[in-house]
């Protein structure tokens, strides 16, 4: 089975648990006219798992993405696809630069629960989502601040894949994110990934919440 594939397994129960736990709370908190999870795969495809109406009416879309192989790890860290290797073998562009979907904010999850299989995990085994709701153009703006365009990004992680260097990859003078390309042989997509360290994106966040099924804590 590959990553993409033990991913969407996972990413349901995710939804369902956040459905139930999460969405009905922001909701209220924030007023919001309507919190709508996307059906179809067609809006999941342009980045859009959530779509909330605000109160001034205006449509926001959401695109979850969490830690799923780290869970109860809580890493001091996440990874945003940069591009990776399709089914037909191809380089295809990864999330976070790519302007064809419609995200505007990312809810970023740091996952809890009884296990950490991803074949057989469920909602029920969901014990904790720490989550970092941050908008995609606060990243963008960050990297461009500090150097590092969709250009230069770019043109640094076809340089890595050239090299074929696998693991952690260190930006000479940054100690707030580095690449990091996946072993083929572990992963099939065999990803290009840009990891930022998880303080910079809680400054950077418009909101950070606990969520169980008792409770969300609004850090």
């Amino acid at each position: 089975m590959t990553r993409r594939k033990l991913d969407m397994n996972a990413e349901q129960h995710l939804a369902n648990f956040l459905d139930k736990n999460f969405y009905p709370w922001f909701k209220d908190k924030y007023n919001f006219k309507s919190v709508t999870r996307s059906k179809e795969q067609s809006m999941q495809i342009k980045g859009i798992d959530v779509s909330i109406e605000t109160r001034n009416s205006e449509l926001v879309n959401i695109d979850e993405k969490a830690q799923l192989y780290y869970i109860n790890k809580g890493l001091p860290t996440f990874a945003f696809e940069l591009n990776f290797i399709n089914r037909r073998n191809d380089l295809a562009e990864g999330w976070l630069l790519n302007d064809e979907l419609d995200t505007d904010y990312y809810l970023l999850v740091w996952p809890y629960a009884t296990h950490t299989s991803l074949k057989t995990l469920t909602e029920e085994d969901i014990t904790k989502l720490e989550c970092i709701l941050i908008k995609k153009s606060k990243i963008h703006e960050y990297l461009i601040a500090k150097g590092w365009d969709k250009n230069r990004i770019y043109h640094k992680a076809d340089g890595i894949r050239n090299v074929d260097t696998y693991g952690r990859i260190a930006i000479e003078g940054e100690d707030n994110f580095y690449f990091f390309y996946s072993d083929p042989t572990k992963y099939t997509e065999s990803p290009i990934n840009l990891v930022i360290k998880k303080y910079v994106l809680k400054k950077l966040s418009k909101g950070i919440f606990v969520v169980t099924k008792d409770e969300v804590e609004e850090k």
